[in-house]
């Protein structure tokens, strides 16, 4: 799964009067930018997912983008690329399973424990622990306990219980409108920091 992020640098006219009629500076003042905006959007992107989502900023980033310059300005892409994430990315708790029942908590979006699996103790059931009775349980895979259950009575496969993709977080509706005002008001400020910078 994939979101990209574009800002454009569309201010040609405005710059080239601000600059007195420069067009080469006009053009590398959107140019820097641009660029600017390319080297700090990743941050600034990860702020407002987290204010959101119970997730760290670290793990959000993305995978590619690019600095292009046009006639008319300039642009930066940002691509995230991710698959669905696992609890263990939400707070989950326990980490790993004890010798009594527990039940798997997450945090996906911050003020919001919810719970995505459990187990019971009930050592007269046969199947003990993996029993069809528990739903998602914690199972040891690749170094870590994951919430997940068996599609089958056999030992496998087993389903890995997953939540959402980090390029989600990006896109929903309570995170994207922050991100594309934040990026707006910042790629202002450096574009207004670079036309002065070029002015003089």
């Amino acid at each position: 799964m994939a979101d990209t992020i574009l800002v454009d640098i569309d201010r040609k006219e405005d710059v080239i009067a601000r600059l007195d009629g420069n067009e080469k500076a006009a053009g590398l003042a959107m140019k820097y930018t641009a660029a600017d905006v390319y080297r700090r959007a990743p941050s600034w992107v990860s702020q407002e997912v987290a204010k959101v989502y119970q997730i760290k900023r670290s793990e959000v980033k993305p995978k590619h983008g690019k600095v292009t310059s046009y006639g008319k300005g300039a642009e930066a892409t940002l691509t995230y690329v991710g698959n669905f994430l696992t609890p263990t990315y939400f707070n989950m708790s326990p980490k790993a399973p004890g010798a009594n029942s527990y039940r798997i908590k997450m945090t996906l979006k911050r003020g919001h424990r919810v719970q995505s699996g459990q187990y019971r103790r009930r050592p007269h059931i046969k199947g003990g622990s993996y029993s069809a009775h528990s739903g998602n349980i914690l199972m040891p895979m690749g170094g870590q306990y994951l919430p997940a259950h068996r599609v089958r009575r056999s030992k496998y496969p087993v389903e890995v219980f997953r939540t959402i993709a980090m390029p989600q977080t990006i896109s929903s509706v309570q995170v994207k409108p922050a991100i594309e005002k934040r990026l707006q008001e910042e790629s202002a400020k450096c574009l207004e920091h670079n036309i002065e910078r070029f002015s003089k």
